[in-house]
């Protein structure tokens, strides 16, 4: 059940990397279309706001997949104590829902105060929803690293037990 639900998971956060990748892409595109455009005097009319909402979708649709992939930045001072690992996915679990809590009540402000971008007038709520799913997906993420994690203690435990029984039966033998 649990390889099912963590396969399911780590699919569907691919899928948004994966968009996340293309969205990249595009954006490298059409910067490179607006500088072209530029040089000739006619720029894309807030090209600079689209890229900036653009890079924050690649940001928060990729932050989870990262994270499920151990591809984040970290370092490795308390590698000595595993009980750390315990209390850091606890940590950036409630941390990254709590984020999630505050972004959603950001998100609700910002559409009721129909705040729009400067020059487009593209309704900024929809781009502060993108922090939000990011947050959620990575407290998920989070969730699915300790899991992950107290699978992998558990069993190296076992297989500890397992060499001690088979190391006692051999000198007996």
């Amino acid at each position: 059940m649990y390889n099912k639900i963590y396969g399911t998971i780590r699919k569907f956060l691919e899928i948004n990397s994966i968009i996340a990748g293309i969205i990249m892409v595009a954006v490298m595109f059409f910067t490179a279309i607006d500088v072209i455009l530029r040089y000739l005097y006619r720029p894309i009319e807030g090209g600079t706001e689209i890229v900036v909402h653009f890079i924050v979708l690649v940001i928060f649709l990729g932050f989870a997949w990262c994270a499920l992939q151990n591809a984040h930045i970290k370092i490795d001072v308390f590698k000595k104590f595993p009980v750390m690992d315990h209390i850091t996915y606890i940590v950036l679990t409630i941390m990254f829902f709590f984020m999630f809590y505050v972004t959603v009540k950001q998100v609700i402000l910002v559409k009721e105060m129909a705040i729009t971008s400067q020059i487009l007038r593209i309704p900024r709520w929809i781009f502060v929803c993108v922090p939000a799913y990011g947050f959620f997906l990575t407290g998920i993420a989070t969730i699915m690293l300790e899991l992950n994690f107290i699978n992998r203690r558990r069993k190296e435990k076992r297989d500890r037990q397992l060499k001690t029984l088979t190391d006692k039966e051999d000198k007996r033998e």
